[in-house]
């Protein structure tokens, strides 16, 4: 499969509910022009922490004023897959859409997923969106995302037999995909793995 093409970033703290729309802001460019066929079009999100900020609100009021008094509004976002909602419904992606979550194993699994899904044809384009919401104010929410496809593009992503050892801890999602659009700009090739499995980007 090819990738099109990818962003990265930094958001400031916020809850998932009001980062997904600056979080969209930041990817739009990666959705435009919309998919002729919303039904081919095939999401997936990685995140090591979706909707845990959002759950030690909601329990947070439930425990001080009851759980019939705890705000309604929050708990959706306690669920680990509203981010990959809110992304579908503001980008009209009616294909599939999966949540995975994790670090970077959780990125191979998507990268698996839309290629399969690519090969299988059962849908024409895929976008990974990975993220990693702030927990503290001071921190920032990471993101980083691609648009693959199996139309040639510049940059070619293949999945290698043979994983690749990790040195050290792993990375979060955002920052395995951030990592390699770095070293891209100066390597021919690089490659984002796990103890599972790998994949090498590269023209």
């Amino acid at each position: 499969m090819y990738l099109e093409t990818h962003t990265h970033g930094r958001l400031g703290y916020a809850p998932e509910k009001s980062a997904l729309p600056l979080l969209g802001a930041r990817v739009e460019a990666l959705f435009t022009p919309r998919a002729a066929d919303p039904d081919r079009s095939g999401l997936y999100v990685v995140s090591s922490n979706a909707g845990f900020q959002s759950s030690l609100l909601f329990w947070s009021e439930a425990r001080q004023n009851g759980l019939g008094l705890a705000n309604p509004e929050l708990f959706p976002w306690t669920l680990a897959n509203a981010p990959c909602g809110w992304l579908a419904r503001e980008f009209h992606i009616t294909g599939p859409n999966a949540t995975y979550t994790g670090k970077d194993d959780a990125l191979m699994w998507a990268l698996d997923q839309a290629d399969d899904d690519l090969l299988s044809q059962q849908v024409d384009t895929a976008w990974i969106v990975a993220v990693d919401f702030a927990q503290q104010p001071a921190s920032r929410t990471e993101f980083s995302a691609v648009r693959l496809s199996l139309r040639p593009a510049s940059l070619r992503m293949t999945r290698t037999a043979v994983a690749v050892p990790r040195a050290g801890r792993s990375l979060r999602a955002s920052a395995a995909l951030a990592k390699a659009f770095v070293m891209l700009k100066t390597c021919p090739s690089v490659t984002v793995a796990d103890d599972r499995s790998a994949w090498l980007i590269g023209q």
